[in-house]
């Protein structure tokens, strides 16, 4: 194993990870994963791309990096030995593989693993058994170390909260951990990751006021001059040249918009009209700016 001068969590660390075969991705490679698909790993190890870390996923993780620094003096006690932290790679029958240990005895034969505190593997440690989604990763830093054992510990950082038990390889496991690799290998060769369509929202437009005209022989009121204002302002607004992606977003919901507020002055016309037939000045200027919108949305509809 070569031990690297490289610190956890930099990006020289993500960047290595990236093309190597991992300790803690060994559970996902063996379908044994709660968080993470076999397919979603191959998807990750060939693009590159990881999902981002929520806030609650980063306090979990900070809390567990504070629980690991704070446990390691108590773990150190039950070994007897110093205990650094490090990361070490190897390459076994043409596989690249990584581990990061929490901490490794200066021989190197022994793996320190923390895990921030939860019943579950308590109760696994305590005589149940560690499951595949754990132990995946301790056979891995077992054949990248060629160490003896992991001392794998679960606490909250305080000897009141932790837990601990011995593991070491299982030669059954280690065989079926490096012929996952393989097979993994093969298959990441061979992946074709889906291309993810990006869906573009249009621009959201504000409703307009509904049109509102009281008549007596005239025009008693109206509050058309808002309308008026409300409409041009969105028609001066509206590119004429659809050029991006997201231009014709915007045009759609910008025809949406013109549909639907053509409608509304037409309603309005017709309430008005019923209470007296005749107001050509009112209606005359209530058709212009229909004619107005409806000739720029027929426009952006048809590049659409």
């Amino acid at each position: 194993m070569d031990i690297l001068d490289i610190q956890q969590g930099t990006p020289e660390w993500l960047a290595l990870r990236q093309n190597h075969f991992t300790a803690s991705e060994a559970p996902a490679m063996m379908g044994d994963s709660p968080f993470l698909s076999r397919d979603q790993l191959l998807h990750q190890k060939k693009t590159g791309s990881t999902p981002e870390v929520n806030e609650f996923q980063q306090k979990k993780f900070d809390a567990g990096h504070r629980a690991e620094a704070e446990a390691r003096p108590l773990a150190e006690k039950i070994v007897g030995a110093d205990l650094f932290p490090a990361t070490g790679v190897t390459t076994i029958n043409g596989l690249p593989l990584l581990a990061s240990f929490d901490g490794l005895t200066m021989v190197e034969d022994l793996i320190f693993e923390h895990k921030l505190w939860n019943e579950k593997l308590v109760a696994q440690i305590e005589g149940e058994g560690i499951e595949p989604a754990y132990y995946w990763q301790l056979e891995q830093q077992l054949l990248v170390s060629g160490a003896e054992r992991v001392l794998l510990v679960c606490s909250d950082g305080t000897s009141a909260k932790l837990c601990y038990a011995y593991y070491e390889s299982h030669d059954y496991r280690r065989e079926a951990l490096i012929a996952g690799w393989k097979q993994f290998q093969e298959d990441l060769q061979n992946f074709e990751p889906e291309t993810s369509v990006q869906v573009l929202e249009g621009e959201v437009i504000q409703d307009t006021t509904a049109l509102v005209v009281q008549l007596d022989g005239s025009v008693i009121d109206s509050n058309l001059h808002l309308l008026e204002e409300q409409i041009f302002k969105r028609i001066d607004s509206i590119k004429s040249a659809l050029v991006t992606d997201q231009d014709f977003a915007d045009a759609e919901s910008a025809v949406k918009f013109f549909k639907k507020t053509e409608t509304k002055l037409k309603d309005g016309k017709e309430t008005a009209l019923a209470q007296v037939p005749d107001i050509a000045r009112l209606f005359t200027r209530i058709d212009q700016l229909t004619e107005a919108m409806a000739t720029r949305r027929k426009s952006l509809d048809k590049q659409v």
